[in-house]
């Protein structure tokens, strides 16, 4: 999903909070062409 992550950068992410994301079902609309997918809280 993401591509090839360099090895200097991998610490530094949340795996945790992106599989959290990812869970989430966000709503999407598609507006003249153009797909948004957004997030209300």
């Amino acid at each position: 999903m993401f591509g090839d992550i360099p090895e200097a950068i991998q610490s530094y992410l949340d795996y945790d909070a992106i599989a959290r994301d990812l869970r989430m079902d966000y709503p999407k609309i598609t507006i003249g062409g153009t797909r948004y997918i957004y997030r209300c809280d």
